[in-house]
C-alpha cells in the first residue's frame, strides 16, 4: 500500500505498530508522525505516539502547578504521585 500511496495514514500507522512491537522505537515514531502528517485526525497514531514516549521514558512528570486555586492540593498530589 505504501508504494501505491505513500501518504496512506492507516498503512503508515500499521508500520509504526509493527516497528513498536519489534522494539524499533525510532522507526515506529517516524511512522506515527508520518501517519499524523497524512491524516491529522488519525487519533490512534497520536495515542500510540504518546504510548511510545511513555515506553521510552521520554515523558517527564508534570510539575505541581504553583498557586493553582482550581483543584485541591490533595487531588493534585494524588495525580502527580501515581506511577
Amino acid at each position: 500500500m505504501i508504494l501505491l500511496s505513500p501518504d496512506h495514514a492507516a498503512a503508515l500507522y500499521n508500520l509504526g505498530w509493527l516497528d513498536q512491537i519489534e522494539g524499533r522505537f525510532d522507526s515506529a515514531r517516524e511512522h506515527y508522525l508520518a501517519a499524523i502528517r497524512a491524516d491529522a485526525q488519525h487519533w490512534q497514531a497520536y495515542k500510540n505516539l504518546a504510548n511510545l514516549d511513555v515506553l521510552r521514558g521520554s515523558l517527564r512528570r508534570p510539575q505541581r502547578p504553583h498557586g493553582n486555586q482550581h483543584y485541591p492540593s490533595s487531588l493534585i498530589d494524588a495525580v502527580l504521585t501515581q506511577e
